[in-house]
């Protein structure tokens, strides 16, 4: 499948499903979220159909680095939520362990300690896991899709 066909099929996915799931994503961790503290921001968004083709179409060694884009791109829905103190972090993964299943996590923390940065939690988990039990629960028919949230603090 060539470049622009992959933007073409994912341009249709990403108008029929993924921009509302993004939404509905980022409305339900605010629901989940909702009364914890230092929470500075939650957002969501679906992957750009230009960007979701250029990551589909890199290779590694000469060869594709995806044989089936659509089903190995994992960050086609993804999450971010922002706090300010690193205090803070742990209590957002949590919540999020609570709710979501993680498949995998890793930290970045800023590459110079007298620089101001930013410390980094990512974590990859299933959207549509059994561990849901939010006020409202975030439900989506068909393959378990996998999001991408991130956790921030800026440096006091």
């Amino acid at each position: 499948m060539s470049e622009i066909d992959v933007e073409s099929a994912y341009r249709q996915r990403y108008e029929r499903s993924l921009k509302a799931l993004a939404i509905r994503l980022e409305a339900h961790l605010c629901d989940l979220f909702d009364e914890v503290n230092h929470i500075d921001r939650i957002s969501a968004r679906a992957k750009d159909p230009r960007r979701f083709a250029e990551k589909a179409g890199k290779a590694e060694n000469g060869r594709p680095k995806y044989m089936h884009p659509f089903e190995e791109i994992q960050d086609q829905v993804g999450a971010r939520i922002t706090v300010l103190y690193e205090s803070d972090v742990p209590v957002v993964e949590e919540v999020l362990v609570r709710y979501f299943h993680p498949v995998e996590n890793l930290q970045r923390a800023p590459e110079d300690s007298a620089s101001f940065g930013q410390t980094k939690l990512s974590q990859r988990t299933y959207l549509n896991s059994s561990r849901s039990r939010s006020r409202r629960p975030f439900n989506m028919p068909g393959r378990k899709r996998i999001m991408t949230s991130r956790t921030s603090r800026m440096p006091i």
